[in-house]
């Protein structure tokens, strides 16, 4: 019986992304035809990055994953989350994705502040204090190296996840 449900359940979420692929593809197509441009590609060569076409249902599965997540694991995986999307946002800037990149840092960087609020309410989280700290640390430094890059609209944003990361520091202390 349970054997029988977990492979219905495979089924209907493959007919989901089917579906949603589906609809993606016929979205550029007539993006194409009015002379819009979408950045979504289809690759399977390196991680699924945020330019990947199947890139939403990644996020839902990974929101679907955090929200039903035991409280004691949510900072964990919003550590997880802020450090993957800062390596996604590096690849970006590798493509020359500048836009993409700094969105997808920004949201690595919002998951930090989530991670330091769930630290805030939760007092058996102190001794994740000084983890979270190095972690932010961390992105500030990288967040900061890569800024000398970008365009100057680019780098106000970026400034401004600095100033950010600075409040969520004094917040840990």
């Amino acid at each position: 019986m349970k054997k029988r449900l977990f492979l219905s359940f495979l089924a209907f979420i493959f007919a989901g992304a089917v579906l949603i692929v589906s609809l993606l593809n016929a979205h550029d197509t007539s993006a194409s035809r009015l002379g819009g441009n979408t950045d979504h590609q289809l690759y399977f060569d390196k991680a699924m990055l945020p330019d990947h076409i199947m890139y939403p249902l990644f996020m839902m599965v990974d929101r679907v994953q955090l929200e039903t997540a035991p409280k004691s694991e949510r900072i964990y995986i919003e550590i997880e989350y802020a450090n993957r999307r800062l390596e996604y946002g590096r690849e970006l800037m590798d493509s020359n994705k500048e836009e993409l990149a700094v969105a997808t840092f920004t949201k690595a960087e919002k998951y930090l502040y989530d991670a330091t609020q769930e630290i805030q309410t939760h007092t058996a989280s102190d001794s994740l204090k000084p983890k979270l700290s190095k972690i932010i640390e961390y992105h500030t430094r990288k967040l900061h190296d890569w800024k000398a890059t970008l365009t100057d609209a680019h780098r106000s944003v970026i400034d401004r996840s600095l100033e950010e990361n600075q409040i969520l520091l004094g917040l840990l202390k």
